[in-house]
């Protein structure tokens, strides 16, 4: 941004203060003052039009011309300059407020001889050169602009800046964001987010909801929400702007986990399509795990995007807590996904600086350098409170406009503490009792409070009850530059408002927190936990998680249980399960210290199924975790005769069990869950289980039993009505198919394939029309359809890619890799075993079989004959471990063909023909024709005489179900008359 020469003098005078525009610094009686660029520059805009009425938006158009802000970023502003001039709102000597339009510089004026006339733009005033916190970090500064740079150009960028508490992350980026706008070409858009510390779980995607709402209530927030409604869900257009547009149809399914994913990090990929985006997401080692999930999307995605996002990390503390964003940061910058600028203390030459600018003219010793750099280490917050320490102690003096050192240096030694806290404590020893409360009161709230929660926790008869008297208190601190800062103003849903106030730094916070008596902390949180209860009265869900914490707190056990249920359905309403999990377990844990009655074991149940649910999503149907679960539900089913719990207990065992391929207990378990479900009069959940039981029966390679059981589902099944999650129409429809191609009835095994894909439509939802295509490509595989598997498969791909059906999309994957293998390309095993590897990673073992013997035929396809074996070997071991038979045939003849293809030696070939014949023998004995079929095939191309064997076997399919096996084997029975 550039601005024509004007008449405005350099230098701006009004006493005692003095501004030089030029160089960007305020001084008081010849001392400079540290000032954020940004209040400097609000400040530079109103003292260049003394009595004018400057209005809100005149000073977000001069000032923060390159980004878009809320109107609080002035009301923040003119508060810090307040503090600094030592003003008063209510008697102003110079800033006045001009309700709801503005304000109005009212100073007395006065010149400074001999000022030069050349003119400086005040929205474009450097950084003060006075203040600790700016000095030095030239490089990494340097190297934040530089990935600014490239992501601008569309090379998507992830920073973490970690340090020790004090140490300047936050000062670091707020400087390199003020250089940025201050740029001529610095057009880029801020997002700005605080995590905050949490308890056993927390709001899932807290900050990245605090900075999207940010630029929704900028200049150009119509914009943006419209940006926003075309990918975001609509929980989040109602989170960070209530009062926009509904969602577009495409934003208002939150869906899974992946999908809620997907769809935010295609929300900031589109804000940053038109400006770059600069996402900054402070103290991350407080996340919640929702957003890290985010955090780490954003940094792999391949499509291009103009974002950089910088995370301010206090990595020691995230390894102390165990907080998964350690191991985050870690994966990422091993796969060369981001970058780190890891900030230590200021070397001493900086220190030195520091020193010289808080004290200009001042002889002091040089043994006060190596003392401030011993007790701070180079940490500009601690070396800050050691010269606030110094002054309070009256051992550093002003006099004749500069400063000296009183005492020895031994003396100097001895006055200064050790530890930070000794610092502190000082400073509020001398505070009067309001604003002693108004400060403990406002720990309790939390890092950032505002005046009207302070109020509500007073007691009846203080003055502090008075949301007036809070503020003044709270901006008589601030004006002081005394562990307050202004920080805008705060809203609650009962419609209250006030100023909003942060404490400088956490470790103020801490110190103030200690000071109150346990037993005030427990009160204070139940008072704070009940206002805003009444307040958000009706909407309490959108606080749960905070409503827990202060119930938690404050001892109301009946309250924390019931809000960390809240906030387990508000976390899962987001598809964030991590969050839930932690919710629940708290929960638990609470309800654990209550006497076991009846009652509790009810609540309690209800707690373990939704954290069984939970641990379903997290960890697939085969979590063993799960499954201790639900085996503590049973027991207290049991307990309360409670048969309808009962079978649900029983009924996420049996699914469990059949996921791990634990199949004989699964039978057993099965057998018992139908009876049960027959004996509750539930017909849905009877044919469920029947088919279910049928589907472990047939991977046992009972295709009897398998097909008695899902009859018995069939009978039972009612297509009217509304479909289970896993809907027995397809599942059934599934199963009947497989059964007809292992029984070599090709015709029937396709009209099952066309039902399937008419009851996924029937239903209509991504997921069943994924999943009927999914299986539609599985059996055609089965019947060596390469045509059909591959156009269902694409077909399963497609919607799994556009719904983020991740778990469907890796089966239908390895089906179209198989295509592509059987089709010539070999290139394509590598991605054949990458999807088998994400499908096992999940924990379900039940089916591994199916997908195993296409890995293993496409290992031999490709020309991979040691591979092909391997997997052969490997999969007749989990067949024997598990049961699940069907399909053992097939890796007989897997390993006879590897054996085959490596040597024509006779040993190879008579073990190779062994192996055929066993397969054959196993064929028959499961009553799987097609796979004796295959067997035979591969026997008579090794050994001619077993060319009956091979007619004989040929002639039990009928015409109708001449599929590609057939058709194999009567060409190669006509090459050997």
């Amino acid at each position: 941004m550039t601005t024509a020469p004007d008449s405005r003098p350099p230098i701006l005078e009004f006493p005692p203060f003095r501004l030089d525009l030029r160089q960007g610094v305020l001084h008081r009686d010849g001392a400079p003052l540290a000032v954020r660029p940004k209040t400097l520059a609000v400040l530079a805009h109103l003292a260049a039009r003394p009595g004018e009425l400057v209005t809100k938006q005149a000073l977000l158009d001069a000032v923060w011309t390159h980004v878009v802000v809320a109107e609080d970023v002035v009301r923040v502003s003119v508060g810090e300059l307040r503090a600094v001039l030592g003003d008063e709102r209510t008697a102003p000597r110079f800033i006045e407020t001009v309700p709801r339009r503005g304000y109005r510089f009212i100073a007395k004026m006065g010149a400074v001889p001999g000022a030069d006339a050349a003119a400086a733009d005040p929205a474009i005033v450097p950084s003060p050169a006075s203040g600790v916190s700016i000095f030095g970090r030239d490089r990494e500064r340097a190297a934040i602009v530089g990935w600014l740079r490239t992501a601008s150009t569309g090379q998507r960028r992830v920073v973490f800046v970690s340090g020790e508490p004090g140490i300047g992350k936050t000062t670091l980026v707020d400087s390199v964001l003020d250089d940025l706008l201050r740029r001529p070409d610095g057009d880029v858009r801020i997002a700005r987010g605080q995590c905050m510390e949490h308890y056993g779980g927390g709001e899932p995607y807290l900050p990245v909801l605090g900075a999207l709402a940010e630029p929704c209530r900028g200049a150009d927030g119509e914009a943006v929400r419209a940006r926003l409604a075309q990918h975001a869900p609509d929980w989040l257009l109602r989170a960070v702007a209530p009062a926009s547009a509904p969602a577009s149809p495409g934003a208002t399914s939150t869906g899974s986990h992946e999908h809620t994913l997907h769809r935010l990090a295609a929300s900031i990929d589109a804000l940053a399509a038109a400006t770059p985006l600069v996402l900054v997401l402070e103290d991350v080692h407080w996340s919640d795990y929702a957003t890290l999930d985010l955090l780490s999307l954003l940094a792999r995605r391949r499509e291009p995007s103009r974002l950089l996002v910088i995370c301010t990390l206090r990595a020691a503390d995230a390894i102390v807590r165990a907080h998964p964003v350690a191991d985050l940061r870690r994966d990422l910058i091993r796969q060369g996904l981001c970058h780190e600028v890891a900030l230590g203390g200021l070397p001493p030459a900086d220190v030195a600086a520091c020193l010289a600018a808080r004290f200009p003219d001042a002889a002091l010793p040089d043994e006060l350098l190596t003392l401030a750099v011993e007790r701070t280490e180079g940490n500009p917050f601690f070396l800050g409170a050691l010269v606030d320490h110094l002054i309070d102690c009256g051992l550093v003096v002003r006099r004749d406009g500069g400063w000296d050192l009183r005492g020895g240096i031994a003396e100097l030694r001895t006055a200064i503490p050790d530890r930070l806290r000794s610092l502190i404590e000082p400073r509020l020893e001398r505070l009067d009792p309001n604003e002693i409360h108004a400060l403990e009161w406002g720990s309790v709230v939390g890092p950032k409070f505002s005046a009207h929660a302070v109020a509500r926790l007073a007691p009846a008869g203080s003055e502090l009850a008075d949301v007036e008297t809070v503020e003044q208190v709270c901006d008589a601190l601030v004006r002081r530059q005394e562990i307050l800062r202004s920080a805008g103003e705060a809203s609650w849903r009962d419609g209250s408002t006030s100023a909003r106030y942060a404490f400088r730094h956490a470790i103020y916070r801490e110190v103030v927190h200690q000071r109150i008596l346990p037993s005030a902390v427990r009160r204070l949180h139940q008072s704070l936990g009940e206002n805003l209860e009444a307040a958000w009265a009706g909407s309490t869900a959108e606080i749960a998680a905070l409503l827990a914490v202060h119930f938690e707190r404050g001892r109301d056990v009946e309250r924390a249980i019931r809000y960390r249920g809240d906030a387990a359905a508000h976390a899962r309403s987001r598809g964030a399960w991590r969050e839930a999990r932690l919710h629940l377990e708290a929960a638990l844990e609470l309800l654990r210290s209550r006497e076991q009655t009846p009652e509790r074991s009810v609540r309690e149940i209800a707690l373990l199924q939704d954290l069984g649910v939970a641990l379903f999503a997290l960890g697939g149907y085969g979590s063993a975790e799960a499954e201790s679960v639900f085996a503590r539900m049973r027991e207290l089913a049991a307990r309360l005769d409670s048969r309808q719990t009962l079978f649900q207990a029983m009924q996420a065992q049996f699914v469990i069990h059949t996921m791990r391929a634990e199949l004989t207990i699964a039978r057993a378990l099965g057998d018992e869950l139908i009876a049960l479900a027959a004996q509750l009069g539930d017909p849905v959940e009877e044919a469920n289980s029947n088919v279910v039981q049928a589907a472990n029966l047939f991977v046992s390679a009972d295709l009897e039993a398998a097909g008695r059981y899902v009859e018995r589902g069939l009978a039972l099944f009612d297509p009217a009505l509304p479909p289970l999650p896993v809907d027995i129409g397809i599942t059934s429809a599934t199963l009947v198919a497989s059964i007809h191609a292992c029984k070599g009835r090709i015709s029937l095994a396709r009209e099952c394939i066309t039902k399937i894909l008419e009851r996924g439509a029937e239903i209509g939802t991504p997921f069943a029309r994924a999943w009927a295509a999914s299986y539609a490509a599985q059996i055609s595989m089965m019947l060596d359809d390469v045509t059909g598997a591959r156009r269902h498969a694409c077909d399963a791909i497609r919607m799994c890619d556009e719904y983020d059906l991740a778990a469907l999309g890796v089966t239908a994957e390895m089906i179209l890799a198989w295509c592509d293998i059987e089709a010539g390309d070999a290139s394509r095993l590598g991605a054949l075993r990458d999807a088998f590897a994400q499908y096992v990673a999940t924990g379900q073992r039940f089916g591994t079989s199916s997908f195993g013997r296409i890995v293993a035929r496409g290992h031999l396809l490709a020309g991979d004959v040691a591979g092909a074996r391997r997997v052969a070997e490997e999969l007749l071991a989990f067949v024997a471990e598990t049961g699940e038979r069907v399909y053992e045939p097939e890796f007989h003849t897997v390993l006879a063909d590897c054996l085959l293809a490596e040597s024509s030696r006779r040993a190879n070939r008579a073990e190779a023909i062994a192996l055929l014949g066993r397969a054959i023998v196993l064929a028959e004995e499961h009553g799987c024709p097609l796979f004796a079929l295959r067997a035979a095939t591969s026997l008579c191309r090794a050994q001619p005489s077993a060319r009956a064997r091979l007619g004989a076997l040929v002639e039990r399919f009928e015409d109708d179900d001449e599929g590609r096996d057939v058709q194999r084997a009567r060409a190669l029975l006509a090459s050997r008359r």
